[in-house]
């Protein structure tokens, strides 16, 4: 979707080799005009405020303002929705494997090593993934996640021009992760402990911010979500996490349209909390909201984890948004 003119006409040079029911494209002022159902929409040259103040987002939303500035899954790696991991190379060539250090072994400890009870298998087959253990399904998709990370970390520099010194650069960076935790007890959520073992092992200094969203007076001062919160914000293992709690859900949400985001926030919360409301607020504010974190596909998972960051321009200006991106990156990686 684009205004009238020659953005408009671009994208529908490009949705005219696709069936409508495929891809659209359509004037920024035809919302009426909508399908019934749409997946996936991106709009260019109107901000996120103006475009989702008043109207819930689809799961896939996203788009440029006039300025050229990202917001939604267009600020994410986009091909990464299409790419799929070829598991037949993966078996004759397995991922790397990394040895847990002290924090990524103490969050570790937090993921259950009970089976799922009463699992019928077949001989000669393994048990199927969701009746391992929480710890064993957990540490292996850290380490899946954990060896795409460190294979993607690097900056790439490309020089377009030598004779006019025209050069380009681009990077994955990490999204400001958004985690909503809505239940204590006597466990901490899985996808949870996941991102933190990720965050203590990846090459990234990594924003996560944890709204605990309802857990009443001293939700967060009992184990063992006490001694979760404590390591998290520790800065030990570049574990440097901003623990918030909120009063209810529309606390929450108000919270994400008060704050002033320096990076488009990434949320992602279970399905009950992850409605209309939150996800109209933090599309306002160029973010996107998910159900989950870690997908099925090891590169979905990449794509929702980070954010892509890219410059042209003079031999100079690469150089020093070169030095700007590998300041996010951990001391260990320099």
């Amino acid at each position: 979707m684009a205004p009238a003119g020659s953005a408009l006409q671009a994208i529908q040079a490009l949705a005219a080799q696709f069936p409508p029911a495929l891809l659209q494209a359509q004037e920024m002022n035809s919302f009426e005009d909508w399908p019934q159902a749409v997946h996936c929409f991106q709009i260019f040259g109107c901000s996120a405020q103006d475009m989702w103040a008043s109207r819930t987002p689809p799961a896939e939303h996203g788009g440029c303002t006039a300025s050229g500035g990202a917001h939604g899954t267009a600020s994410a790696l986009v091909s990464l929705a299409l790419a799929r991991t070829n598991f037949s190379s993966v078996t004759e060539d397995k991922h790397s494997y990394r040895d847990l250090n002290d924090e990524a072994s103490d969050l570790a400890a937090h993921l259950s090593t009970q089976l799922a009870p009463d699992v019928t298998t077949v001989p000669g087959l393994p048990p199927p993934r969701w009746a391992r253990s929480a710890f064993d399904r957990g540490v292996e998709e850290a380490q899946q996640l954990l060896d795409l990370l460190w294979s993607f970390h690097e900056p790439l520099m490309y020089e377009h021009s030598p004779e006019r010194k025209f050069h380009e650069i681009a990077a994955l960076m990490p999204a400001h992760k958004h985690l909503i935790l809505t239940v204590g007890g006597t466990e901490v959520p899985e996808e949870i402990v996941k991102t933190a073992i990720i965050c203590a092992m990846g090459p990234y200094q990594e924003p996560v911010t944890l709204h605990a969203v309802g857990l009443g007076y001293k939700g967060l001062a009992r184990d063992p979500l006490r001694a979760f919160c404590r390591l998290v914000q520790s800065g030990r293992s570049g574990l440097s996490w901003n623990v918030i709690e909120h009063d209810s859900e529309q606390d929450l949400v108000q919270w994400f349209l008060r704050e002033d985001h320096a990076k488009a926030p990434a949320v992602f919360g279970p399905p009950r909390i992850v409605g209309p409301d939150l996800r109209r607020a933090c599309a306002a504010v160029g973010g996107v909201c998910w159900r989950q974190l870690f997908a099925r596909e090891p590169l979905e998972t990449l794509r929702r984890w980070t954010e892509t960051a890219s410059l042209c321009g003079s031999s100079e200006d690469v150089q020093g948004f070169d030095k700007l991106l590998r300041g996010n990156l951990r001391a260990s990686t320099q």
